[in-house]
């Protein structure tokens, strides 16, 4: 491994130098701890080599993974009807104004209550 070297940095200076923290004290990471590769049996022996290794082997950490995001249509016309008639009929007054109240706060923009409920 190459040791680095230490530069001055001037807080003045024009041009993309990098900024002074405002912290008490700057933050190091420790290198990766040596460790056996479960996949060939070699020692990996630090941060580079672990990335390296991982590139080379097509391996993704665990929890380190980039996921797509899902892509959950909302749902389809009339699919929340049955919930909605439901919940209404235990108390059709209050419910109504509850229903419309949650519906609306979630950016529900699609028909008015009445006519998802066949009441208009």
């Amino acid at each position: 491994m190459r040791a680095g070297r230490l530069v001055e940095i001037d807080p003045d200076r024009r041009g993309g130098g990098a900024a002074r923290s405002d912290l008490p004290a700057p933050y190091v990471c420790s290198d990766v701890a040596p460790y056996r590769s479960m996949r060939t049996g070699e020692m990996i022996s630090g941060r580079a080599a672990h990335r390296e290794h991982l590139k080379r082997f097509d391996l993704v950490e665990i929890g380190n993974e980039r996921l797509p995001l899902p892509s959950t249509p909302g749902p389809a016309p009339g699919e929340i009807a049955h919930d909605i008639k439901r919940e209404l009929a235990r108390d059709p007054g209050e419910r109504r104004v509850l229903a419309e109240e949650v519906l609306r706060s979630s950016g529900y923009d699609g028909p008015q209550i009445t006519r998802i409920i066949g009441e208009g």
